[in-house]
């Protein structure tokens, strides 16, 4: 984190450093009033950090029984849990850790490689989006347990980008497409 200087020829001065993270990052998400920062690396490990000390608290452990997962999009719930799209040369998989101990609580196997992910302010919907160009709504905790799919949408390419608005006034997805359409879904009378 940086702080701007006070004129366009001042470099900018780090706010703090966080270190552990021994590859390259691939995945990072920053939630403030949870205190933690989230990142994954090219080796597999995912690093939960304190925000005001910029000290580990916990690793997350990716690992399958046979690969070693990349995380490549991470989300925070406020809902105390990590979500992760995780890759490797033979698989790819959602899973949900929880921030209090680290402990994997649920994973999930998406039928498309992922491009984004997207989170609701209040943590308790995740949408996905992917190569095959369908956009998917989950629970976070649902009745039936974690990552609860709600509904599906197919879109006309590829979904690049996401942003998810649940609030009082305005329930919709925003979904940004390859072929460079926006398509907007709206989620009155699904969430």
């Amino acid at each position: 984190m940086f702080y701007a200087g006070s004129s366009e020829n001042d470099v900018p001065v780090p706010l703090g450093n966080f270190f552990g993270q021994d590859s390259l990052p691939t995945a990072i998400d920053i939630h403030s009033d949870l205190d933690v920062v989230v990142t994954g690396s090219l080796d597999g490990s995912c690093h939960v950090y304190s925000l005001a000390t910029q000290r580990t608290l916990r690793t997350l452990d990716f690992a399958d029984e046979t690969d070693e997962l990349v995380p490549r999009l991470l989300r925070i719930s406020s809902l105390g849990y990590v979500v992760a799209y995780c890759e490797s040369a033979h698989f790819h998989e959602l899973q949900v850790h929880s921030l209090q101990n680290g402990a994997r609580v649920a994973r999930y196997m998406p039928s498309s490689i992922l491009l984004s992910l997207a989170m609701s302010a209040n943590g308790e919907y995740l949408v996905t989006g992917g190569e095959n160009g369908t956009v998917s709504l989950f629970a976070v905790i649902g009745s039936e347990g974690f990552l609860q799919l709600i509904a599906d949408w197919k879109c006309e390419s590829k979904v690049c980008s996401l942003a998810l608005v649940a609030s009082v006034n305005c329930e919709a997805i925003c979904a940004g497409l390859e072929s460079g359409a926006l398509n907007v879904i709206e989620l009155r009378g699904v969430i």
